[in-house]
């Protein structure tokens, strides 16, 4: 396999409807040429917690197109983001140097396949002056996670040789034109919107202990000035609990990012 290679992309992403057709007061600012389509088929991969996903982190294989093989993605800034990309056809074993990136950025558990998407992709060369300034994708986007199947089309502006200042001019002439800047994340986030809108395990956990600590905090107040057998057995019962999750809970997932962040929730 080849090394893999880090880059900044910038891009910005605009909604536009399944029929409606892309503005053509763009060709007003740049030329638009050499249109390509090609079909894209990504597996992305991240862990039970959603860990990667909520870390604004993708870890995706795909095929087709110009780049195949393994992407890792995570936030640069508000506009760009690092892609460490590895050349590869193995769809089962994560590149070595994509999972030590990954450490760095992000405490995650095992990974597996949480979403799988196809796309179809047009992608333009946006020119001025026989400069590359970036290229716009018009992608079709059919997307499958665990509990749903779902579609959109979304149009996609990735810098080149342009600047931010070529960026804005190319989203004026599409926000006037009833093109505005999308506000749905990565696309391996919108397929899992439903999962993550589900309450995690470690969360459920932690609000139940949480309530354990206080009504026990509460408990050893009172009992300074009013200590009583039923408040004894209110504060006993508190007690074991408590050590009931800590014993189980963390003992059935002692090496666990969920364990790790119930201990820093609970403390």
């Amino acid at each position: 396999m080849e090394d893999a290679m880090v880059q900044v992309e910038t891009e910005r992403k605009f909604e536009i409807g399944p029929e409606d057709t892309i503005p053509a007061q763009l060709e007003s600012v740049v030329e638009v040429t050499n249109p390509q389509t090609w079909k894209l088929r990504a597996r992305y991969f991240d862990d039970a917690d959603y860990s990667l996903v909520r870390s604004r982190i993708s870890l995706r294989h795909r095929l087709g197109g110009t780049d195949h093989g393994w992407h890792l993605k995570w936030i640069a800034s508000e506009t760009a983001r690092y892609e460490l990309h590895a050349p590869g056809s193995n769809t089962k074993q994560i590149p070595a140097t994509l999972i030590e990136e990954l450490d760095k950025q992000c405490e995650h558990g095992d990974l597996r396949v949480v979403a799988r998407l196809e796309t179809v992709r047009t992608q333009s060369n946006l020119k001025r002056d026989g400069k590359l300034i970036a290229y716009l994708c018009d992608d079709r986007v059919l997307a499958r996670s665990l509990s749903q199947y779902i579609s959109w089309r979304e149009l996609e502006v990735e810098l080149v040789d342009g600047d931010l200042a070529d960026l804005d001019e190319i989203t004026d002439v599409f926000e006037a034109n009833g093109v505005p800047v999308s506000k749905r994340p990565a696309k391996v986030a919108t397929v899992l919107a439903r999962e993550m809108q589900t309450t995690r395990p470690e969360e459920a956990v932690a609000t139940y202990w949480s309530s354990q600590r206080d009504a026990l905090a509460e408990g050893l107040r009172e009992a300074q000035t009013n200590l009583s057998w039923k408040l004894a057995d209110s504060i006993r019962s508190n007690v074991r609990n408590l050590l009931a999750v800590r014993t189980v809970w963390l003992g059935l997932q002692p090496e666990s990012a969920s364990a790790a962040r119930l201990l820093q929730q609970c403390g």
